[in-house]
């Protein structure tokens, strides 16, 4: 048995005398050992390492054998090598530790560069901040060095070791090189992050454990002169009860207005988990990742690339709302209640994020995706608590998709004088209203004009092109206005009258009317899926501009058609009664999403073939809606009827949602 092991290590190691263009991993070491540019004792462990490859020690060859190599199915894609990640922390012998480094590399020139970087779906720049945007055009290499290494000894051994094979750039950061983690937080130290959630969940079982025993049935004149504090504590004790909020999350609600809503939420909810999900899937090393960007070149994909119009969706929905809601509540009230409800739940998934996921796992990705993130969310954790986060760009931002939480909120604001000038003087503020959505359409045409920015992505948009975007319309209020107002309108309307009085003709010449402009705003940028299409800012310009008004025409009227019964077999379905569950959960599907997805992004540990069914992640999505599921019982229901309680200074039976 010992001579076919000896034999195959014999092989191994021969390649490290190779002169073609396998042996690079191997004159990577040489270079980093010989002294140039490296530190002296980076440069004499790396000795140690060569005189122990020779020697066949086990530490050694592990070092070795875990750094990545030149793999098969380079013009398939696979050119994204992470070695062996486990392997290398495990390296521990001579008084060498493994130190596993993540390297970047970009090719200036490249004869089969869309075979390479399958198709260029997304170009960037080595410098580019890669933690929520994919990067095709970035080679990622993973080595195992001594820990005396230093990056910079790193980036110079790579390039001395690929001189003459090919012009390139590398970069190696700091918090892509990492040892296998210890124990660094003395014992004595006192979590408080810790103690609080402990405290939290304690509070959540006693008064759960009361909802369950005690009656709900309290005298009114009793609870009139009852104590402050006890009074607290029935509206606690009812707020964390776990029977009523379940049986609240799937009975659907006794209002008779806006019934096609939880349909129409659960839709997009669905439609924008699946672009995020597969958005998330781009980072990740295939085996046939050039096979991948041409599945995704076909016409009809173009669904996967408007997630724009999927998010404009909740806006249109929380303009309806906003209608209702200050039309029959104080807007002081109202914006205490919703901002305890939205800030409970925020608040729990971003600790949970910044101080506890980057600890749950590891890989060769996880520091760029979970940790950096985490530490942004460190810094800027009070611009989401106070919803105003999307003012300071996409790349410091503490959970980059709750910009929208942030709009939203914004515009909440603008709604209250609006609603109000509506109930004076109708002609008046929709005149305001109107000129305000026609301002936001010319700032969101001349900002993609002007700037060359692109909402939708395309075979050859860029990081800095879409991080422009994200900060100079995407995020901003006053771009997202349009359909918000809309909304606005139609749901005073709605509120107001909400009647239609057109017969079965006009009704179908409405629908059709509506899926046209549906469709239009779907598929019109349909041409961006293909792998050879030019930039062109007007055809882009003109998307942005127009497409929010056409799909907010398709939503409104179904919406408004459904109410009214007017909307045959497509109104029955968004009226199903799984959606209501769905609906009621989707602010938790929102905010968990991304925790979930770049948490496998991250753990990943190599190349995998690319698929449907690798993409469509049917076991994250499960994972997704469990954990939603839980916070919205748990967090985001309990705070709702506390924020009910705060702003109303009673309790009652409120009804959800």
């Amino acid at each position: 048995m010992l001579a076919p092991a000896l034999s195959i290590l014999i092989l191994f190691l021969s390649s490290v005398c190779g002169t073609g263009l396998e042996s690079i991993p191997f004159r990577f070491y040489e270079e980093l050992g010989n002294g140039n540019g490296t530190s002296v004792q980076c440069g004499n462990d790396v000795k140690s390492l060569l005189d122990g490859l020779k020697n066949l020690d086990r530490w050694a060859l592990e070092m070795a054998d875990s750094t990545a190599k030149i793999p098969s199915g380079i013009l398939r894609g696979n050119l994204n090598q992470f070695g062996d990640f486990d392997e290398c922390l495990g390296v521990n012998g001579n008084n060498l530790i493994g130190q596993y480094c993540l390297v970047a590399i970009q090719l200036k020139q490249n004869p089969f560069d869309n075979d390479i970087h399958a198709y260029h779906q997304v170009k960037n720049n080595l410098t580019d901040l890669g933690h929520r945007l994919p990067k095709f055009s970035t080679i990622y290499w993973g080595v195992c060095v001594p820990s005396s290494c230093k990056p910079s000894d790193i980036a110079s051994a790579v390039e001395a070791a690929t001189f003459g094979v090919h012009d390139l750039e590398v970069l190696v950061e700091n918090d892509m090189c990492r040892v296998k983690r210890t124990e660094s937080k003395p014992s004595n130290q006192f979590d408080w992050v810790r103690s609080v959630l402990a405290f939290l969940i304690m509070i959540s079982f006693m008064v759960g454990q009361g909802a369950l025993t005690c009656s709900e049935e309290i005298d009114p004149d009793l609870e009139r002169r009852a104590h402050l504090a006890l009074r607290i504590a029935r509206v606690v004790r009812n707020s964390f009860s776990p029977l009523k909020n379940l049986r609240a999350l799937i009975t659907p609600p006794s209002k008779n207005s806006f019934k096609s809503l939880d349909g129409v939420r659960a839709l997009n909810m669905i439609a924008l988990l699946i672009c995020h999900m597969f958005m998330a899937k781009m980072f990740l090393p295939y085996l046939n990742k050039t096979e991948m960007s041409k599945n995704m070149s076909k016409p009809w994909l173009i669904i996967g690339r408007i997630a724009y119009l999927y998010t404009d969706s909740f806006l249109i929905i929380s303009g309806l709302l906003a209608a209702n809601t200050l039309c029959r509540s104080s807007p002081i009230k109202s914006i205490i209640s919703r901002y305890v409800r939205l800030t409970a739940t925020l608040g729990i998934v971003m600790l949970i994020c910044s101080k506890y996921l980057p600890d749950m796992n590891d890989g060769p990705m996880w520091n760029m995706v979970v940790t950096r993130h985490a530490e942004l969310c460190y810094k800027s954790w009070w611009r989401n608590l106070l919803y105003i986060q999307n003012w300071f760009g996409f790349e410091n931002m503490c959970l980059t998709h709750t910009h929208q939480l942030a709009i939203d909120f914004q515009l909440y604001l603008l709604a209250i004088p609006l609603v109000y000038l509506l109930r004076k003087s109708k002609t008046v503020a929709t005149a305001i209203i109107a000129s305000c959505m026609a301002l936001s359409t010319i700032l969101r045409y001349q900002a993609v004009k002007t700037n060359n920015l692109a909402t939708v992505v395309y075979f050859g948009s860029n990081v800095s092109q879409l991080n422009r975007t994200f900060d100079l319309t995407y995020t901003l209020p006053t771009h997202r206005a349009t359909v918000y107002l809309m909304g606005l309108l139609v749901g005073y309307w709605m509120h107001q009258r909400g009647r239609l009085n057109l017969n079965k003709s006009q009704v179908r010449t409405a629908w059709l009317v509506a899926i046209a402009c549906g469709m239009l705003a779907a598929f019109g940028p349909y041409r961006l899926t293909d792998k050879d299409y030019l930039y062109n800012s007007t055809h882009l310009a003109l998307f942005n501009a127009a497409a929010p008004i056409l799909w907010s025409v398709f939503v409104l009227w179904t919406i408004v058609a459904t109410d009214n019964k007017s909307a045959g077999w497509f109104g029955a379905l968004l009226c199903w009664r799984p959606f209501v569950t769905l609906s009621k959960i989707s602010y938790a599907v929102y905010l968990i999403q991304y925790p979930v997805f770049f948490y496998f992004v991250g753990s990943a540990r190599g190349a995998s073939l690319n698929s449907i069914t690798a993409m469509f992640d049917v076991g994250q999505m499960l994972l997704v809606g469990a954990l939603s599921v839980v916070l919205t019982l748990a967090v985001d229901m309990p705070f709702q009827k506390i924020g009910k309680y705060v702003s109303d200074g009673h309790y009652e039976k409120i009804k959800l949602y």
